[in-house]
C-alpha cells in the first residue's frame, strides 16, 4: 500500500516563511549568544526587554546515550569460533 502525503500550496508557503523567520532571528542573535556563552554563570546581564529571562554562561547540555547500551551489534562475535573448526584436530590418537 502506498500512502502519499500532500500539503497545500499555502501550507508549504507558510512553512517556508516560518523557516526564513527562524533563520533571520538566529542570525540576528548570534553575536549576543556568543558573548553570552563567554560570560561566567554568576555575571549579571544588562537590563532590558531583550535580556529578560536569559542567563549568562554556557548552557547545560545533557546527552543521553543510555539507549545505545541495548543496541544489538551487527556481528556479536567478530571471530567465528565454529567457522573453520576441525573437530578431528582435538582427537588424540594413541
Amino acid at each position: 500500500m502506498i500512502v502519499e502525503q500532500s500539503l497545500s500550496k499555502t501550507e508549504i508557503e507558510k512553512t517556508i516563511k516560518q523557516a526564513e523567520r527562524q533563520k533571520v532571528q538566529r542570525l540576528k542573535t548570534a553575536a549576543f549568544r556568543d558573548w553570552q556563552h563567554k560570560q561566567n554563570p554568576n555575571d549579571q546581564l544588562p537590563r532590558g526587554r531583550f535580556f529578560k529571562g536569559k542567563k549568562a554562561g554556557k548552557p547545560v547540555v545533557i546527552m543521553d546515550e543510555f539507549h545505545m547500551t541495548f543496541k544489538q551489534p551487527s556481528n556479536p562475535f567478530p571471530y567465528q569460533p565454529t567457522g573453520s573448526f576441525d573437530a578431528n584436530f582435538l582427537v588424540t590418537k594413541s
